[in-house]
């Protein structure tokens, strides 16, 4: 990915080759010192409306995350959240 601000990204039209499984357009985007591989594929749906279906993979080569392999939260967890302990919890309260 060349030169590419946090939060933006790219999609250019894929020569599919007479393979219709391959991505209509493909590309990159940076999300939070991550880059991502983009993935889109024009569909039909049943109502007739045209629309995209999107496909993300983590580059793991070109994250520049802290640890040595990039990972998601979990659902439902904020990314600025810490995990819960283990340690047991004081039910004693003092009040």
């Amino acid at each position: 990915m060349a030169n590419q601000s946090v939060g933006n990204g790219a999609l250019f039209k894929n020569d599919k080759q007479g393979v219709d499984t391959r991505p209509d357009y493909t590309g990159t985007a940076k999300i939070w010192d991550k880059e991502f591989f983009l993935s889109a594929w024009i569909k039909k749906s049943q109502s007739g409306k045209t629309y995209m279906s999107l496909s993300f993979k983590v580059n793991e080569k070109g994250s520049q995350a802290s640890g040595s392999q990039a990972t998601a939260q979990p659902t439902g967890q904020p990314a600025d959240q810490a995990p819960a302990s283990s340690a047991p919890v004081d039910d004693d309260i003092p009040f």
